[in-house]
């Protein structure tokens, strides 16, 4: 078995750093198109949360300062080290993601602290901090904004441990377009509206339904609501996003009692990569990339010594299949005269997509004694 040596850049912990203080400030923000929410994590509050405010959106920027000069001026004495801060939006792209979170960093904010997840996760954490009987089965959701309606159904599978939570989308937006007249004049909105909702939870088993979103703020769907309500619980408002982001930085500073999930999504790695090492006088199976990060932002490496052996093991296990399976690399490529305790090996694991891990080994030498070859070896696995 290899000896593992040292972490480059693997992070075992939840994304969010180390534990922190539960007295640090903790804030969620919703940040939408036409407005911007904040709220922040109070243990005294019913739910745990307070809605602070709910402002236009300006210039990332601009926002972005707008926002924490209203939590510095409700909590003075909070430092900016002190801060743990979650963004939702709608869509996440990496490189918005990025600008937010160095908007931040670049006023003083720990870098390690700050994440930006999609309206989807933010649902997933909204729902799995609610009542148990609001989320034992199934959960749905129509969201209603300008650009169409959508649904979105929290599919949860409580056999596994961690739970397994994935989201099944469903687009309506041809059938529902955005019309702010139509709420007022249309009689047959309702009726349309009752269809929709009808045709996405058919034969599903659902503990809660949600509406959220812009088209829903008059009184329109009201009825087709209470219908709905047979069987289920449902609900209507307008803060699920950035009380979810809120859930989600409290889980980041190990605060709350939200139950390990692996939460699934399209853009989501959905098979643990480990191996197993020889580390701190035990065998230990090492996990190199964690199930439920997205794809684009798997790229984690570690160093490992042979000892004898002339393959390493790479292990897969998939948590939405349950199928386990071996890969075997080759690490005698580097010449067999060093393989005994002589050789540093890094490892690295990228995705080139949902469904393809890169495994790359490098030879790095020992020292004076045994440079490296600077021979490479490059493994495509599919998830």
């Amino acid at each position: 078995m290899c000896y593992f040596e040292k972490i480059l850049n693997v992070v075992f912990e939840e994304k969010g750093g180390k534990i922190v203080d539960n007295e640090m400030l903790i804030i969620g923000i919703d940040y939408g198109k036409e407005n911007t929410q904040i709220a922040y994590y109070d243990k005294e509050a019913a739910d745990g949360l307070c809605i602070e405010e709910n402002i236009s959106t300006e210039s990332a920027e601009t926002t972005i300062k707008h926002c924490m000069e209203i939590m510095q001026s409700k909590f003075p004495d909070k430092n900016k080290s002190e801060t743990c801060i979650v963004i939702t939006k709608k869509t996440y792209v990496k490189e918005e993601a990025e600008e937010l979170a160095a908007y931040f960093a670049n006023d003083g904010y720990k870098k390690e602290l700050i994440q930006v997840i999609t309206y989807k996760q933010a649902y997933m954490y909204y729902v799995m901090n609610g009542p148990k009987e609001c989320c034992q089965n199934d959960v749905g959701l129509f969201d209603y904004d300008m650009e169409g309606l959508k649904y979105y159904q929290l599919v949860i599978d409580r056999r596994r441990e961690p739970y397994v939570v994935g989201v099944v989308e469903k687009d309506y937006s041809d059938t529902l377009k955005y019309d702010q007249e139509a709420f007022k004049n249309d009689e047959e909105l309702p009726y349309i509206f009752e269809n929709v909702a009808q045709n996405a939870t058919h034969r599903q088993i659902l503990s809660s339904l949600y509406m959220t979103g812009k088209g829903f703020e008059s009184d329109w769907a009201d009825e087709t609501m209470k219908k709905m309500c047979r069987g289920r619980r449902v609900f209507k408002g307008g803060n699920l996003y950035v009380k979810g982001a809120c859930f989600a930085a409290a889980k980041n500073s190990h605060v709350g009692k939200m139950p390990e999930v692996v939460f699934i999504d399209d853009n989501m790695i959905q098979a643990y990569i480990s191996t197993k090492v020889y580390y701190n006088a035990s065998d230990s199976e090492l996990i190199i990339a964690k199930a439920g990060t997205p794809w684009d932002e798997v790229d984690n490496s570690i160093r490992i010594i042979p000892d004898m052996e002339n393959e390493l093991q790479i292990n897969v296990t998939n948590v939405v299949t349950r199928e386990k399976s071996t890969h075997i690399i080759p690490v005698d490529f580097v010449g067999k005269k060093r393989l005994a305790k002589m050789t540093r090996l890094r490892v690295r694991v990228r995705f080139q997509g949902v469904h393809k891990c890169i495994i790359t080994i490098s030879d790095e030498g020992f020292g004076k004694l045994c440079p490296s070859s600077r021979k490479i070896y490059e493994k495509i696995i599919s998830i």
